[in-house]
């Protein structure tokens, strides 16, 4: 039983156990629980009449029970007023009783006094109608509970549905590029472009090795493009200069698990083909939502 049937069934034998007293239908008499909560007189006149409907079935004011023998006598005395031989308490009912009973056996004996059933019974009215009230919110907490888990399973599917494949590429550092100014050195950047898109890195002075540490995001549209990578120089005077390049191919899903990789990528110049130095570069192909968390 899950926790929320079992709240139910706890709050269901509550709502039972309080009619059951409040209409006394364990006792003589046709008091509501109206009168019951409200004279004393009344109360007292149900107390005496419960413990004679104990004395009858041979057990006296003294006599020490267990729950299951009180179970058992208010289930013969529930078939007697509903004149059906085959009625049985409930889950629910057997827990609210079992609830009234341990808040009586306050020396933990897992026994009680017939009188002390009876006084407790008829006083614990006040103690059904709280319990009732802290299932009743119990109750109302889960459903909402499942309510917003319903609204963000809901939500999740949205946003599946509407999922578009993403590459990020971490442009990481680059190390020992060719120096392209007078001073030996270089302003470097990079740019990557995949498909129709493109991509640009802060500019790094006075550097051969930049750390640029930048992630950019891309829409795949198709697998089999390649992304390009261009290391330049800026130059404020004349035209950027180039520093070299190196292409990269997107993740095989069959293979890959979704997670960030970097590797160091030789960059060559495209006319010589000579190297022109090496730059890291990270990929994460994020393909199927539901195998990863992001």
């Amino acid at each position: 039983m899950c926790i929320r049937d079992s709240i139910n069934a706890e709050y269901m034998g509550i709502q039972n156990l309080k009619k059951m007293i409040a209409e006394s239908v364990l006792v003589k008499g046709n008091a509501t629980g109206a009168e019951v909560a409200g004279h004393k007189d009344e109360e007292k006149r149900k107390k005496a009449e419960l413990l004679k409907d104990f004395e009858a079935s041979g057990k006296m004011k003294d006599q020490r029970i267990n729950l299951a023998v009180l179970i058992d006598h208010i289930e013969k005395k529930m078939q007697e007023i509903s004149r059906n031989e085959s009625y049985q308490l409930g889950d629910g009912e057997k827990q609210a009783i079992g609830k009234i009973f341990s808040s009586l056996d306050k020396s933990n004996r897992k026994t009680i006094t017939v009188q002390e059933f009876v006084n407790g019974v008829i006083d614990n009215l006040a103690f059904c109608k709280a319990k009732q009230t802290e299932l009743q919110k119990k109750n109302n907490d889960i459903k909402a509970e499942i309510a917003d888990l319903n609204k963000q399973k809901t939500q999740e599917e949205a946003n599946i549905g509407s999922f578009q494949r993403t590459l990020k590429i971490w442009v990481k550092e680059a190390k020992n590029l060719p120096p392209m100014d007078v001073n030996g050195l270089s302003d470097p950047y990079t740019i990557v472009t995949y498909a129709s898109q493109a991509a640009k890195t802060r500019i790094i002075k006075n550097t051969l090795n930049p750390n640029w540490n930048e992630v950019f995001s891309f829409t795949v549209i198709d697998e089999k493009e390649k992304i390009h990578v261009a290391v330049w120089d800026e130059d404020t005077i004349k035209k950027d200069d180039f520093e070299g390049t190196c292409e990269l191919e997107i993740p095989d899903p069959q293979t890959d698990d979704q997670t960030m990789k970097t590797e160091w990528k030789v960059l060559y110049d495209e006319e010589s083909r000579e190297t022109t130095g090496k730059i890291n570069i990270g990929l994460q192909y994020i393909y199927d939502l539901s195998l990863i968390n992001i």
